[in-house]
């Protein structure tokens, strides 16, 4: 193969995450290295994405996401509010019911309007901009709605006195309590369903962890801004240009993969303390005394959130340098951004519907609403549309 020369300007995105800072004159030289890997102008132009190939299956998606969780969380006001009605000593689940209103209003419905103004309202120059920014701006959201998720969280907390023990085991009890809701109660010994669990979880961060550290690095696409052609040009870099964000990101996962571990041998021990704590507080208890009991153990739900904030948010900003750093164009396994987009939308429709699922089943947990939890829901729902037609 001939000495390789800089293609026609092409309408294509490759997202760069160095693209304000990279001279082309500076990187000419690689292009010159394609001779020596043997890399055809063929593949090149196959790593294009034109601007006009705008994923509109992958936006329907999204925004469908974005009104499920939208009225997930409303539904969620709705049934809180009606429960804070009739019994006030449960104010608490007002106010976090407002963080999760914030949650997936202020996150998702940027997402709604982003993706509406750059489909249909915004020019071919600011859709190719947008469509290069696309995993980036949505990342972005995600991490700055939980921000403020995170500060109101805090305000709360500093006016409860809450055990950090308690804290793990919450925090690990809203994830327990969705794949195993109706028979998972602290005043029970640790089983082997609720292990088998634990595990399954486990086996997910492992997961991602393994495809992270045993990636192949030989060769990295990345791109360089040409300002005579004014378009994006894909070069090739070496592995050493990485190995420091590799590195580093190796690192914060590992930290991550030693903290779960950390906290599931913590919960497994506080499970069994748990229970027998439980046991011998329940003992010649009366409902109505249970029924305490139970609302003061769901303020600790305020400072789990943090802690699930943190478990979703630490190994998702590990997986996003690393991506952004190989600019989606490597030759492992977990290169490509829809991959990454996937591993975002999980973490977002789980994050929502797990708080919506667990305000639900702690409802049915405490004994004084258990018989009354479909009327709460019918008696919420008609005072929510009695607010909208009268």
């Amino acid at each position: 193969m001939s000495m390789a020369t800089i293609p026609e300007p092409l309408s294509f995105v490759a997202v760069c995450p160095f693209q304000s800072q990279v001279n082309f004159e500076a990187h000419s030289h690689k292009l010159q290295e394609l001779k020596v890997y043997h890399v055809n102008l063929s593949d090149i132009i196959n790593c294009i994405e034109p601007v006009e190939n705008i994923d509109v299956l992958q936006l329907f998606l999204e925004s469908l996401i974005t009104l499920l969780s939208i009225a997930a969380n409303t539904l969620t006001i709705v049934v809180i509010w009606e429960v804070s009605l009739t019994h006030p000593a449960q104010a608490i689940r007002v106010a976090m019911s407002v963080f999760d209103l914030l949650q997936g209003l202020f996150g998702c419905g940027m997402a709604v309007f982003n993706h509406s103004y750059y489909l249909w309202c915004a020019s071919k120059t600011e859709r190719c901009e947008y469509t290069v920014n696309i995993i980036l701006w949505r990342g972005n959201l995600y991490i700055l709605h939980h921000k403020v998720y995170l500060m109101l969280s805090l305000i709360f907390w500093a006016s409860f006195n809450s055990n950090y023990f308690i804290l793990v085991i919450a925090t690990f009890e809203r994830y327990l309590s969705i794949c195993y809701p109706l028979l998972y109660h602290f005043n029970k010994s640790i089983s082997i369903t609720r292990l088998a669990i634990i595990i399954t979880w486990m086996t997910f961060f492992v997961y991602w962890f393994l495809l992270l550290l045993f990636r192949e690095y030989d060769l990295v696409w990345t791109s360089a801004y040409c300002p005579l052609t004014k378009t994006m040009i894909p070069i090739l870099i070496k592995e050493s240009l990485i190995v420091v964000h590799f590195i580093t990101s190796t690192i914060l996962a590992m930290i991550v993969m030693i903290c779960m571990i950390a906290l599931v041998v913590l919960l497994l021990y506080q499970l069994n303390k748990a229970s027998t704590r439980s046991k011998s507080l329940t003992e010649g208890m009366d409902e109505s005394t249970l029924s305490t009991e139970a609302i003061d153990f769901n303020k600790t739900l305020v400072i789990s959130m943090m802690v699930e904030v943190l478990a979703l948010l630490v190994p998702q900003m590990v997986f996003e340098s690393l991506v952004f750093t190989t600019n989606n164009k490597t030759s492992g396994k977990l290169g490509t951004g829809k991959e990454f987009s996937l591993y975002i939308y999980f973490t977002q429709w789980f994050v929502l519907s797990s708080t919506f699922f667990n305000f639900l089943l702690y409802i049915l947990r405490i004994p004084a609403f258990r018989s009354k939890s479909l009327n709460i829901i019918k008696n919420g729902i008609k005072s929510c549309s009695k607010m909208f037609t009268s």
